[in-house]
């Protein structure tokens, strides 16, 4: 494991076999290829699956790493699983579900603007 990174546990089961030859999101290789994307501009979805929390996994998008360094840091723990996803040329190619602006309390929505 990479020193810069260290995580707290909040459960631990001798069930889920624990090891140091399992995947680690903070192996060199696996830094390097995240930082190497984010270096050339790809947008990288991460999925955030929280270790024994019974919950919803959490979906943030990163186009720099020290960010994405401290996402790891801040909010993820020991167990925790990230996957990561390269979404930019989904975003390029405009390949959208559906587009919409907030409307305000009359319902209206602007035709034109600042965005």
């Amino acid at each position: 494991m990479t020193s810069e990174f260290t995580f707290t546990g909040r459960r631990f089961s001798e069930a889920d076999d624990w090891g140091q030859s399992n995947p680690s999101i903070t192996e060199e290789m696996t830094l390097k290829r995240i930082l190497g994307a984010l270096d050339q501009g790809r947008l990288l979805l991460v999925e955030h699956r929280f270790y024994r929390a019974a919950s919803a996994p959490d979906w943030t998008v990163f186009s720099d790493y020290d960010l994405f360094k401290e996402y790891l840091k801040e909010r993820c723990h020991a167990g925790d699983a990230i996957h990561v996803f390269d979404i930019t040329d989904s975003i390029q190619d405009g390949k959208q579900l559906v587009y919409g602006k907030c409307p305000n309390e009359k319902g209206e929505t602007p035709a034109k603007g600042a965005y």
